[in-house]
């Protein structure tokens, strides 16, 4: 993603849950691929040099594959045992155990890696893995088909302390909080596990539906001994929903009041929690809270239920206009584009209320990303029923690529739409069209099928009345059909979204759509 490149806090976690289990009985490497860069040769030729007795391993979706290749390259040269975790791994355990990793943990690790190094290496026999481990059958002869997988063993997630931070070299990354992004900041959780089930999120599969909360006195105390050791005065809260708990951000809030504590921080919330709470809103910005993240999504009510949101549209324009009185500095939107049930109009109308809201006082910014039928989740059911998968590469199952165009967008019409050519044009020699999957045949498409030329095609398709997919197979003959159809769609989904985005289209009706 550019070059942001956050340090990882689960990382972090495990390393500090290791070191007061183990103590000196265990030494810990850290190999992180991010900000070095490395290839999975480079990485594997690493571990190989360090040669350890076990590999950890945390897996996301678009990281499978080189996982993956990682396990390979490294059973090859020398045997150590191999834990993988992480939010892909909790979804699909297997896949790593069948390519050669031993141990597979699902959700929650912590416990689950004590249990694994006590057994493998200390012989505490009469230890028992727990059921949020999928195991090498070499490893435990009993039958465990039988017993129900869970996400996480305890609910006091206090007795996991707090992230040592002491295994990277904090300069090297560079998580902020929106504001000032040459200041850093550091990740931090107070809660695992969301009420909510959003269809295309896959985070209870990894933390569970019921929200555990760490005690306001230990985040307390964490960021002010890292603000003491790392003179890092900036946070970013990671939970799903920081304020779903009044009583916990009063507690919590009631201590940077008593000992004065200065540092900044931004959370994520949802708009009618938000405005259940606004009675901690002015402690919170007096208490250094500098702005929220918002997944606003759509501006289209019935897309936004298409997406099990389970709460009103206008509930933002409430919690907005609050956060704006409060005169918090940061207001960010979470934007998806090409969910299930997307269309012209719909993509048209998000863009155009953004507009509104960056009149207000706030510093207004916004994120956009797209949907992505991750596995597991309720987006990923009978996907093929709902639209054109872009590529089953999971290497591009990440929100920064267009990877899914559905069938609704593709029918949209496009009358009364128009691209100003000229405007295109000038928006991409400031802001090219990056993170493409079709790579080569996109860049190929953009050098023949110029701004001018593109908006010429649309807009002779917009006045005969035509859709989106009239757009394509125009695009495709153009091109004597030597592009997959993948690549086409790829190529008008992202032009049309830039040219919305941008400003480059605009709707033409004596009614309008807002």
């Amino acid at each position: 993603m550019e070059t942001y490149k956050p340090p990882h806090l689960g990382i972090a976690m495990l390393f500090s849950y290791i070191n007061k289990v183990f103590g000196n009985s265990v030494k810990c490497f850290l190999l992180d691929a991010l900000p070095d860069e490395l290839s999975t040769d480079e990485i594997s030729k690493r571990i190989c040099e360090i040669r350890p007795d076990a590999l950890a391993i945390t897996v996301k979706t678009m990281q499978v594959v080189q996982s993956l290749d990682i396990i390979q390259k490294i059973k090859k040269n020398i045997s150590p045992i191999i834990i993988c975790g992480g939010n892909h791994v909790s979804v699909d355990p297997e896949l790593f155990i069948k390519c050669g990793a031993d141990f597979s943990v699902i959700g929650e690790g912590e416990e689950a890696l004590e249990i694994i190094l006590k057994k493998v290496f200390f012989e505490c026999k009469n230890l028992e893995y727990p059921p949020n481990i999928v195991m090498n059958s070499k490893y435990d002869q009993a039958e465990r088909e039988n017993i129900k997988k869970c996400i996480y063993l305890s609910d006091d997630v206090d007795k996991y302390g707090i992230p040592n931070w002491e295994i990277f070299d904090l300069t090297r990354y560079n998580e902020n909080i929106h504001i000032n992004k040459a200041s850093h900041a550091l990740p931090i959780i107070a809660s695992r596990g969301c009420l909510y089930k959003c269809d295309f999120c896959s985070t209870h599969l990894t933390w569970g539906t019921t929200v555990r909360y760490r005690s306001p006195h230990l985040v307390f105390n964490e960021i002010k001994k890292e603000i003491e050791k790392y003179n890092i005065s900036d946070y970013h809260f990671y939970d799903d929903n920081l304020l779903f708990s009044d009583t916990w951000m009063d507690e919590f809030l009631w201590l940077i009041e008593k000992e004065r504590l200065k540092f900044n921080w931004i959370c994520l919330s949802r708009p009618e929690i938000i405005c259940k709470n606004r009675h901690l809103l002015e402690r919170m910005k007096k208490c250094g809270c500098k702005g929220f993240e918002l997944g606003f999504e759509t501006q289209n009510e019935d897309l936004y239920n298409n997406m099990n949101k389970k709460n009103k549209k206008t509930a933002f324009i409430e919690a907005y206009n609050l956060l704006s009185e409060k005169e918090f500095e940061m207001i960010e939107f979470l934007i998806m584009c090409f969910y299930d049930g997307e269309t012209m109009k719909t993509l048209f109308e998000t863009y155009e209320s953004l507009k509104k809201y960056k009149k207000k006082k706030s510093l207004f910014i916004y994120s956009r990303y797209f949907a992505t039928p991750f596995l597991g989740t309720k987006f990923n059911e009978n996907l093929c029923e709902k639209g054109v998968i872009l590529s089953n590469n999971l290497e591009y199952k990440h929100a920064i690529f267009l990877n899914f165009i559905p069938y609704s967008f593709l029918n949209s019409s496009l009358e009364n739409f128009r691209v100003n050519g000229k405007t295109l044009a000038i928006q991409l020699l400031f802001s090219q069209i990056d993170y493409v999957i079709h790579k080569n045949e996109v860049a190929t498409l953009l050098d023949k099928i110029n701004t001018e030329k593109f908006a010429k095609i649309f807009n002779e398709v917009a006045e005969n009345r035509g859709i989106i997919q009239d757009l394509c197979d125009r695009i495709l003959c153009i091109n004597n059909y030597t592009c997959c159809l993948e690549s086409i769609y790829e190529y008008v989904g992202r032009m049309i979204e830039f040219a919305v985005a941008k400003g480059a289209i605009k709707y033409k009706n004596e009614n309008p759509i807002l």
